[in-house]
């Protein structure tokens, strides 16, 4: 077991990085807004709560680690 940074995606390196910089951009890419703000807030916030997750300090969001 291990962190998926793919999350289970198979795709090109080039649309991978078009979604971590929409993601970055808190939902926007190239001045066009797919996701609001608040749904990358909330895809980004730990729901794990204190679960023990593989590496120390982390939780999970929506589809992403994140560090606490």
């Amino acid at each position: 077991r291990y962190p998926l940074p793919e999350g289970g995606l198979y795709s090109t390196a080039s649309d991978l990085f078009l979604l971590y910089q929409l993601m970055l951009n808190g939902g926007a890419l190239n001045g066009v807004r797919l996701l609001s703000k608040a749904s990358v807030d909330v895809m980004t916030s730990v729901h794990t709560g204190d679960l023990r997750t593989n590496a120390p300090g982390n939780g999970y969001g929506l589809g992403w680690a994140v560090i606490k």
